[in-house]
């Protein structure tokens, strides 16, 4: 009797486990059934539309972050800028900041 209420609060505390971080639990389930179909499809000779067919998910995925990381660069730019001071120091910092991240901008428009 001791035994089978153990386990019925274990598999209680399981299902709540799972349906509080279900999108993490999915996204990983995922994640791993697209390693297998990689795998499992990889000794096929698959043809071009084919190719395409299993990359478009991840092509817009791509995409989506990549319009994710330009508002985020921006936002963290104005934040980053509107806290300095003016004067020498002020100029200083900003130019340490502002520099730094139209680069890293420039080489992610390259990359892209």
């Amino acid at each position: 009797m001791i035994i089978s209420e153990y386990k019925c609060q274990v598999w209680d505390s399981l299902l709540k486990m799972l349906y509080q971080s279900f999108s993490f639990f999915l996204s990983h389930m995922i994640l791993t059934a697209g390693i297998i179909l990689g795998f499992a499809l990889r000794p096929y000779n698959m043809s071009y539309r084919d190719m395409k067919f299993f990359s478009f998910p991840g092509e817009l995925l791509m995409r989506m972050l990549q319009m994710l990381v330009l508002p985020l660069l921006v936002s963290s730019l104005i934040t980053g800028t509107s806290s300095y001071f003016l004067g020498r120091s002020g100029h200083q910092r900003l130019q340490k900041h502002l520099v730094p991240k139209c680069i890293h901008g420039y080489i992610l428009k390259l990359i892209s």
